[in-house]
């Protein structure tokens, strides 16, 4: 029956069927007689007709399937290729210019996206349950975030390639981890907390792990994060000396490098002989003379350095960035120290940075604890990366410069990205 179809269909037996269908009616009217003509009779003999041949054509019945709906009458050539659809999953890539991350900063081998998360954001973007997440922080409190649930500009990050910078420059390249809501605490005995957490005596907790993590996420501030993942491009070492990390996809940042160049040497010695002829150093000679007379009346002169000690221990040092051209652009000029947490200690430290404009030296009012300086979004101004970590936790700050107001005004400065993770605290004395 499909073979008989098929045939019916065939062009060269279309067109003859059609002839016959247009040239039939035409053919039977040309004998039919016109006026005044005569036909002769014909006289044709009886003949017995032959017996019909039977045929007999094989019809194979078929239910109607699903497919069959609304194509009744359409025939199909089961010598023709058929055309199998599959469901397939289709993942969208985007762009990775996409909200490309121009500075991350990397703490404790994680990359901070955020660490000003509102309530609302935390509980819709992390619904999830507590478990101690990776790192060298003591504790941990991470929750998995659900990525249909976050911002278009934090959910590209996860598993994005990234490169990784420290002082100078490029160090490796990796890539984001799964994202992840952190909460962290540094210190074994939870002493920023309540009482009735540590047993100081037995060195044994009297909260359970579960416990323990929901304490510091209930009161340390949530993080965006997620931890770095590297291969043999990075080493351990590249990742312990990265400061921040920013898309590959983006022009390479501008760094400024501290180089002994020959600009940076003379404002080395411009910063020296300023100070020491300054006030400000002839004031504190004369603080730290007194300051040991005071000392060595009572007995205890040996506790402190002389002056001259002092002088080659903690004496004028100048660093100087310069940018790739190798003009300098930032100074950071120390002398001195703070003297110790504990008692009276006299303090010598005085510091000051300034940014360099042409032959002006202008200063900016910043620490002189300066880790890196870098400008990341490339507006020409530059950010300052300050890592306070100490034996109470992690901790940074990154400023931005802003635009001078006026020509004898300096720069402003604004925070860009900062952090801090809590500890326990003690008295060192």
């Amino acid at each position: 029956m499909r073979r008989a179809r098929a045939l019916l269909r065939h062009p060269r037996v279309e067109f003859l069927v059609g002839c016959g269908l247009l040239l039939g009616p035409l053919v039977y009217a040309l004998t039919l007689p016109g006026p005044g003509l005569s036909v002769p009779s014909v006289v044709v003999p009886e003949v017995a007709a032959p017996a019909a041949a039977e045929v007999a054509v094989e019809v194979e019945a078929e239910e109607p399937g699903e497919d069959d709906a609304g194509h009744i009458g359409m025939c199909v050539d089961p010598s023709a290729p058929q055309i199998v659809v599959e469901q397939v999953e289709v993942q969208v890539e985007v762009d990775p210019s996409t909200h490309a991350l121009e500075f991350a900063p990397l703490i404790d081998d994680r990359l901070v996206f955020s660490t000003k998360l509102a309530d609302e954001d935390v509980e819709a973007w992390a619904p999830g349950e507590l478990y101690a997440g990776e790192g060298t922080v003591d504790f941990i409190a991470a929750k998995a975030v659900e990525l249909e649930a976050l911002p278009l500009e934090h959910y590209v990050q996860a598993g994005r390639a990234v490169d990784l910078y420290g002082v100078e420059g490029k160090l490796c390249s990796a890539r984001a981890g799964a994202l992840e809501l952190v909460a962290q605490y540094q210190g074994e005995e939870l002493n920023s907390f309540d009482e009735g957490i540590y047993d100081w005596e037995t060195g044994e907790y009297l909260l359970d792990e579960g416990e323990r993590l929901a304490l510091i996420w209930d009161h340390e501030p949530a993080w965006l994060s997620a931890v770095v993942e590297y291969g043999e491009d990075c080493t351990d070492e590249d990742v312990r000396r990265a400061l921040w990390a920013r898309s590959p996809a983006l022009p390479a940042p501008a760094i400024a490098t501290e180089r002994a160049t020959p600009p940076a040497l003379r404002l080395t010695r411009q910063h020296e002989r300023r100070f020491l002829a300054s006030e400000t150093f002839e004031a504190a000679a004369a603080d730290y003379a007194a300051y040991r007379a005071e000392l060595e009346a009572e007995g205890y002169g040996d506790y402190e350095p002389t002056w001259d000690e002092l002088l080659e221990q903690d004496g004028p040092s100048t660093r100087v960035w310069s940018d790739a051209k190798g003009r300098p652009v930032l100074t950071a000029f120390e002398f001195g120290y703070a003297g110790e947490s504990c008692g009276d200690g006299f303090d010598s430290y005085h510091s000051v940075v300034e940014r360099v404009r042409g032959a002006e030296l202008v200063d900016v009012g910043m620490s002189a604890q300066i880790v890196a300086v870098f400008d990341s979004d490339l507006d020409g101004n530059w950010e300052l990366f300050y890592d306070d970590a100490d034996e109470w936790g992690p901790s940074w700050t990154v400023y931005e410069e802003l635009p001078s107001a006026g020509p004898d005004e300096g720069p402003g400065w604004l925070v860009v990205s900062e952090g801090s993770v809590d500890a326990d605290w003690f008295c060192p004395c």
